[in-house]
């Protein structure tokens, strides 16, 4: 089975992506025991800094791809880290500042990709800013084309967030996850602890959550992948068996894949409270 590639970005910096990325590769390698790389293309490297203070069993692989002059030497840089990554692991964990030295194709590389924000004016305003600029991406009938996320954090009043998502009006379709509100042990646990292991219940259970709906949604990302591998195997052994081209092959596959991503993804169970909430 190939890896579940987890892309965590935003066009902002502050806004949590690095604390969500360690802390969910963390989770994913000490708690859920899977093989996870956690692959830090920030210039600051602050997840895989956290991750190096702490006790941890996921790989991480710094990869300062922006630092290349050539936007195309970056993109190669890029796609080699994740592709050694993805060979070796469960889950890959990407942690990103986007910036346009990147392609929007880019994002084909990755089947989740999560958008942390708080409920402030700037953090929302670049969020949405984020997605409607590429839309045509997330939107796009691409067989590759990745889920979109968002990840409130740093919620000061639980109030605030049903208003606002109950009117939100974002271009493109994305699930939600359970908030993480501001707390003071989530500020202090930077590069002594990660939030499932914190001392704080109310953290500790809120994050553990969170983890949760993820999960769910690697797991059916995994038997859909799954079932694909299948398909294609199976077609290619009919094809071998009579004695059919190159050509016809690929045909029979590439149809195979399109029949299987025509399949709608289930809906969320109806106990998760907001994951899903605005799924459409």
């Amino acid at each position: 089975m190939s890896a579940v590639k987890i892309l965590i970005t935003s066009q902002k910096g502050g806004v949590g992506k690095s604390t969500i990325s360690a802390n969910l590769a963390a989770y994913f390698s000490d708690v859920k025991f899977k093989r996870v790389t956690l692959i830090d293309f920030d210039h600051q490297a602050t997840a895989s800094y956290w991750m190096k203070r702490c006790i941890f069993r996921a790989a991480v692989r710094i990869c300062d791809a922006l630092s290349y002059k050539s936007s195309g030497l970056s993109l190669l840089k890029a796609k080699e880290e994740l592709r050694i990554a993805s060979a070796a692991s469960d889950i890959v964990i990407a942690d990103l500042t986007w910036v346009d030295i990147f392609p929007d194709s880019f994002f084909f590389d990755y089947d989740l990709i999560i958008i942390p924000s708080s409920l402030s004016g700037i953090e929302l305003a670049s969020a949405t800013d984020f997605l409607t600029r590429f839309a045509p991406v997330f939107n796009s009938r691409n067989l590759h084309t990745p889920q979109i996320i968002l990840m409130p954090n740093r919620l000061l009043d639980i109030n605030n967030y049903r208003t606002f998502f109950n009117n939100c009006g974002f271009p493109v379709p994305f699930s939600l996850t359970s908030p993480i509100m501001f707390s003071k042990p989530a500020q202090e646990s930077f590069g002594e602890t990660y939030f499932f292991k914190s001392g704080d219940s109310a953290l500790k259970e809120s994050f553990l959550v969170v983890c949760k709906e993820i999960e769910e949604l690697v797991s059916d990302l995994v038997v859909r992948k799954n079932k694909k591998m299948q398909t294609l195997t199976g077609v290619a052994s009919i094809k071998r068996s009579n004695g059919g081209g190159l050509l016809d092959k690929f045909i029979a596959s590439r149809n195979a894949v399109r029949k299987e991503e025509a399949v709608p993804a289930p809906r969320m169970k109806a106990e998760h409270k907001w994951f899903g909430f605005l799924q459409r």
